[in-house]
């Protein structure tokens, strides 16, 4: 219930926490143990290892991933965050195999949604490839997280994923013309996909996020996500390494 902090937690925040403390440590120290506890917990509250093998992001710490009856195999796509994965195993150690085998395992699931959405994510989906929803206000987080995968590591899985999302892009006349929502919450994931492909390609995208007119950046959501996606763009979004 609302106000129970022992039940019912999201994991894309608690991903955006943890790595929010490996950076504190990172400038100001003293967050270390912190970080590390709750990288713990992550591990073992929202992540599943699913029959065949796969390590599985759970939506939260009550139900999906593959040990949940009735959500069995169900994932948000757009809490896949490779890049705090591979962070993640510079500091629980223990766990560093567990940690980069769910960031290939997450693109392994983000590949197969890409194939059938034409270089878009659905909302919901499951670790056999199955899909629930189309590509919205969940799902238009997942090329920034991806791309911060990119900034920090150049991954290259990073990097095929992104180009997916721009050919998406490209073919609809750029990141204000693909038809979805106009505030930054869409448009300025979008342009973060730049950073895997030119200096010029970046600069393109984010002149014309941040040019575009009549946006409705009002609501917490997109007005958080926007100084998010604007740390990536920048290349200002820190990884505590």
């Amino acid at each position: 219930p609302p106000g129970d902090n022992n039940a019912n937690a999201a994991t894309d925040g608690d991903l955006d926490a943890a790595m929010a403390l490996v950076v504190a440590d990172k400038v100001w120290g003293g967050y270390a143990s912190k970080a590390k506890e709750l990288i713990g917990k992550i591990k073992q509250f929202e992540t599943d290892v699913c029959p065949d093998g796969m390590i599985l992001l759970r939506p939260g710490d009550q139900w999906g991933g593959c040990s949940d009856p009735g959500n069995r195999g169900k994932t948000n796509p757009s809490y896949f965050s490779p890049g705090y994965y591979r962070v993640f195993a510079t500091v629980d150690t223990a766990n560093a195999d567990f940690w980069k085998k769910l960031a290939a395992d997450s693109y392994t699931l983000l590949a197969q949604y890409q194939k059938a959405m034409n270089g878009l994510v659905p909302e919901w989906g499951y670790n056999d490839g199955r899909m629930e929803g189309n590509y919205d206000y969940n799902a238009c987080r997942t090329p920034w997280r991806v791309a911060i995968d990119y900034m920090w590591f150049c991954t290259p899985e990073a990097k095929t994923f992104l180009q997916n999302v721009a050919t998406f892009i490209d073919g609809k006349g750029g990141v204000t013309k693909t038809g979805y929502a106009n505030n930054s919450a869409f448009i300025g994931a979008f342009a973060d996909v730049g950073v895997a492909l030119s200096q010029a390609k970046i600069d393109s995208y984010v002149s014309a996020w941040l040019g575009n007119t009549g946006m409705d950046d009002a609501p917490y959501f997109q007005a958080t996500l926007r100084r998010l996606y604007l740390l990536v763009a920048g290349g200002q979004f820190l990884s505590g390494l």
